[in-house]
């Protein structure tokens, strides 16, 4: 499997990029806190939670990169 470059990865998730190299974090995983896999935050409040399973790290991305690039959006 190629490697990918941190460049080729802003360029598939340019939301995700901007959001964590503005400010903003994510987080990724399991824990015993919450319901879903994935979340993104925004000065310490939750702005966008994902589901609770994916199939692959892959479509865990592809959903942060949406949910970041609606909630941007709606709040500039």
């Amino acid at each position: 499997m190629p490697k990918e470059s941190a460049s080729d990865l802003a360029a598939r998730y340019p939301n995700l990029s901007a959001w964590v190299f503005g400010g903003g974090w994510v987080k990724i995983g399991e824990d015993h806190f919450g319901e879903s896999f994935a979340r993104a935050l925004h000065e310490g409040e939750q702005v966008w939670e994902g589901k609770r399973e994916y199939r692959s790290l892959e479509e865990v991305f592809e959903a942060l990169d949406q949910g970041i690039g609606d909630w941007l959006k709606e709040n500039g």
